[in-house]
């Protein structure tokens, strides 16, 4: 039989040693045969063998000809073991583990641990169709998708595929924020939200005074006495809290460089009352001494009498970014604004700056973002935002054009004195 047009064939055989069965890969490439066995390929009997080459024939990329290095035997969950290793060094605490959730819920129970040769376009829609029936949001599912294609390409560089399987489906597409309750939240918004925290709640007001920042729920929770630096009047946050597990933090790294965060005179008072006074407290109350590695606001300290923690006297120090998410939109909404969530502090500091007409690169070195990212995601716009954005130039024009007395042509028939 011509084998010549199929650029790679497959062929079993027994090994007289263990009386098993294994495969080989024949390349046909300018009527050159290269044979390579496959060892991770094993079986006890003919049939299987026989049955596994068939498999193998129709493989997506069976046409590739790589002279026999690629081994088609590896399968999915060995790919993304491999892939973990090399790059845990790479991402993020937080990141890695997004990235795991993604494998090991959705990608290994919808598309199933197959030789990643047998990956097709139908598995990547069934993958796309099941992220998208979770009713997450289309930046998650965006999300989602992407990791596994980042695993494919990191498995193309390698040498480990040929083509990436999800450039054969069209991306999922991504809709922006919709920031429009936010575009007046600005800061006659956050000065009443302050005033009502003062009033109602004073506890909170260290709290939501380095929220307002920008900075993320989990950084938040994680801050430590230690990260307040009164020389320097500024926090420097390098960690943060992915989850609570049996009442301790599980720590994580913050994605990129350590933040810096600097904090004007009033914020740097409102701090230090908050430390001296959440020391009082919890030695007063619960025998607690506070240390420099003590959480920077403990919950001990925050908690409201009513609320379940206080009365099942639950014995946890560290904030639950859930619970800073609740606290925030909960403050919010008492003081008769628009609820914000922690991370939508970003888009309201962007706000304020752009009222200061402080630029987009200072924000995002604040934020630790680029200015990029902060036009995107963090500037609201909206129809009525734009609408006054234009109203801003044409004022700025008429004063222009009074200041040089040049009297602006009128239509003939026109009223205007």
């Amino acid at each position: 039989m011509d084998n010549t047009d199929k650029g790679v064939v497959y062929k079993f055989f027994p090994n007289p040693s263990n009386g098993k069965y294994y495969i080989k890969q024949r390349t046909i490439k300018n009527g050159t045969v290269k044979h390579s066995n496959m060892p991770n390929l094993v079986f006890p009997n003919k049939e299987e063998a026989k049955a596994k080459c068939k498999q193998l024939e129709k493989s997506w990329n069976r046409f590739d000809v790589t002279g026999g290095e690629r081994d088609e035997s590896l399968t999915l969950k060995e790919l993304i073991k491999m892939y973990f290793k090399e790059v845990k060094d790479k991402y993020s605490f937080g990141d890695l583990k997004q990235k795991r959730t993604t494998y090991n819920k959705h990608v290994i129970p919808v598309i199933g641990d197959v030789q990643i040769g047998m990956i097709t376009r139908r598995d990547i829609l069934l993958y796309k169709d099941h992220i998208s029936s979770l009713g997450n949001s289309s930046a998650t599912v965006y999300h989602k998708y992407g990791n596994l294609s980042a695993l494919f390409t990191w498995a193309i560089k390698r040498g480990y595929m040929e083509y990436n399987p999800c450039s054969l489906v069209e991306w999922p597409i991504r809709n922006k924020t919709n920031n429009s309750h936010l575009e007046n939240w600005g800061s006659d918004n956050l000065m009443e939200l302050m005033s009502w925290i003062d009033n109602n709640h004073p506890r909170d007001r260290a709290l939501f005074e380095i929220m307002a920042k920008g900075v993320e729920r989990g950084v938040l929770a994680g801050s430590r006495i230690m990260d307040f630096r009164e020389n320097d009047s500024a926090l420097i946050l390098q960690q943060n809290i992915i989850d609570i597990v049996k009442r301790e933090p599980k720590w994580g790294i913050v994605k990129g460089r350590i933040r810096e965060i600097p904090l004007d005179e009033d914020e740097f008072a409102i701090l230090s009352q908050h430390i001296l006074a959440q020391g009082r407290f919890l030695k007063d109350k619960y025998g607690i001494v506070q240390t420099k590695e003590s959480p920077l606001f403990n919950r001990y300290y925050l908690a409201r009498q009513e609320t379940d923690l206080m009365k099942v006297k639950e014995e946890i120090q560290w904030l639950d970014p859930d619970w800073i998410t609740v606290t925030s939109k909960r403050n919010t909404a008492g003081a008769g604004l628009p609820p914000v969530k922690p991370h939508e502090f970003r888009k309201v500091l962007r706000t304020i700056h752009r009222e200061l007409d402080i630029s987009a690169d200072d924000t995002a070195e604040i934020l630790g973002n680029t200015a990029k990212t902060v036009m995107e995601y963090y500037t609201p716009k909206s129809s009525e935002q734009l609408k006054r954005n234009v109203d801003k130039v044409m004022e700025a024009k008429r004063k222009a054009l009074a200041k040089d007395n040049v009297v602006p042509i009128r239509k003939e028939g026109s009223t205007d004195s």
